[in-house]
């Protein structure tokens, strides 16, 4: 039996040779290490396409296309061309005279004459004063501009403008 166990054990040792042997409690057999079995390699995942990203849908930006934020009325003082000042310096004129007597009515009628070339200075920028509409547009480029009209024409905030140096439209 031993002719037999040493002609299995040769064939067993050439086999592992590559394998150290471990002893067995009993010295007389050897254990060598069993042969692992690889395990079965699954199969790969399928491939993934990736979706292509839809392009964004780029919108032009008008530059001179904004929407009415806010409308205020200003008053424009007038300008004094003179006459105002001359009318009512002679009207005062008139008026001064009907005071006093002898140096008192000159008197009077010099300060009749000042107070009325003041008083009408005044009442004729007063009479030509302008109220205007300034116009704060909020633009689609993300700036602010400012246009002062005389007449509103129909245009209210919130509108859809568009501004061509000083002046402003509708549009669609």
């Amino acid at each position: 039996m031993n002719k037999i166990y040493g002609l299995m054990l040769v064939p067993a040792l050439l086999l592992s040779a590559c394998d150290e042997p471990t002893p067995a409690a009993d010295a007389t057999e050897m254990q060598f290490p069993s042969v692992v079995t690889p395990a079965p390699v699954a199969a790969a995942p399928a491939p993934v396409t990736a979706k292509p990203k839809p392009k964004p849908v780029v919108r032009k930006i008008c530059a001179d296309c904004g929407v009415i934020s806010s409308i205020r009325a200003v008053k424009i003082e007038g300008e004094g061309t003179g006459m105002g000042a001359v009318s009512g310096a002679a009207a005062g004129g008139v008026v001064g005279n009907q005071f006093g007597k002898g140096d008192g009515k000159t008197v009077m009628t010099a300060v009749g004459v000042l107070a009325g070339a003041v008083g009408g200075h005044y009442a004729e920028k007063k009479i030509r004063e302008e109220t205007i509409y300034r116009l704060t547009v909020a633009m689609e480029d993300g700036s602010t501009r400012t246009v002062d009209r005389k007449e509103l024409n129909g245009i209210g905030a919130g509108m859809k403008v568009k501004v061509a140096g000083d002046s402003v439209s509708l549009r669609d």
